[in-house]
């Protein structure tokens, strides 16, 4: 049972992309929204959340939502995905080690 549904397809699309199944909502009488909707921590406020999908921006919001929401959000995904963090220790860009002559030797 949720009361939240996010679906991260892409940020940065042109326009928010919204499976046909959405306008379906058969039991479920919460809000979904697409991510480049969700703009603040507010629509997210003691709200049992579930992400659909599992790339930077499902796991972005996922995180984000975890900080004010009812309970941890879901994530929800057919395939686990890789994520790479943007820098390693905090520091070092994480292109500088593995996209490199040296990371090339490390393995």
């Amino acid at each position: 049972e949720f009361d939240f549904a996010v679906l991260p397809n892409g940020m940065y699309s042109q326009e928010a992309f919204m499976p046909a199944w959405t306008a379906k909502r058969g039991e479920f009488d919460g809000t979904i929204i697409h991510s480049s909707q969700y703009l603040t921590t507010d629509i997210a406020k003691g709200k049992k959340v579930l992400v659909i999908g599992s790339a930077k921006s499902a796991i972005d919001i996922a995180v984000d939502a975890s900080k004010i929401s009812g309970s941890p959000p879901a994530l929800l995904f057919r395939g686990a995905h890789w994520c790479t963090p943007l820098k390693l220790f905090g520091f070092i860009p994480y292109q500088h080690i593995f996209l490199s002559r040296f990371g090339q030797a490390l393995v």
